[in-house]
């Protein structure tokens, strides 16, 4: 890979760390705000929030949309990397090939790159339709990173004071119609 080539997979993996690592706090701080909920407003907590569920439906599809057509040399690497790690050869790596599989199916050339980089695969060189599916790769995960931050879990956890906590329950409340 070219050294372009090589700054657009070093940013897809610093932003799949940064999406991980934003996602991890979000997740933790969600547990923390229904606890609070609950114990602060049992009643609005039983009646309104209680039976949420989530809908990944739209991600998904997100997800699918980026490129449905598989590029050549995504096929190409994701079969050098099943020749190195598929769980059926002696040196297999049931993660790595999961992982590899995951990308693939899922258009992330970033994570396919990633996952070869891992088992020492080197690539020569990305095709210009290849690092258009790695900048949309990149756009996905920054516009993930966005909306986590853009969220009221992620405010919480950089909230300062109750105070600030408080109003931000009454925004949730005020949000759910109430």
């Amino acid at each position: 890979m070219n050294i372009n080539q090589k700054k657009l997979l070093l940013h897809y993996s610093y932003l799949s760390l940064e999406l991980e690592e934003v996602s991890e706090v979000c997740l933790s701080v969600e547990k923390e705000i229904r606890d609070c909920m609950e114990k602060k407003y049992p009643d609005y907590y039983k009646s309104k929030l209680n039976n949420k569920k989530t809908n990944n439906k739209k991600d998904k599809e997100e997800i699918k949309s980026i490129n449905k057509i598989k590029n050549k040399d995504m096929k190409i690497i994701y079969r050098k990397i099943a020749r190195k790690v598929h769980p059926d050869k002696e040196s297999g790596n049931h993660d790595l090939f999961s992982k590899a599989a995951k990308a693939y199916s899922e258009q992330d050339i970033g994570k396919l790159l990633e996952v070869a980089a891992e088992v020492n695969i080197k690539i020569s060189s990305l095709s210009d339709e290849s690092v258009t599916i790695l900048k949309e790769n990149i756009s996905y995960l920054d516009k993930q990173i966005k909306s986590k931050k853009n969220s009221t879990a992620w405010h919480w956890y950089h909230s300062d004071s109750e105070d600030k906590k408080e109003q931000i329950l009454k925004h949730i409340f005020n949000h759910k119609g109430e």
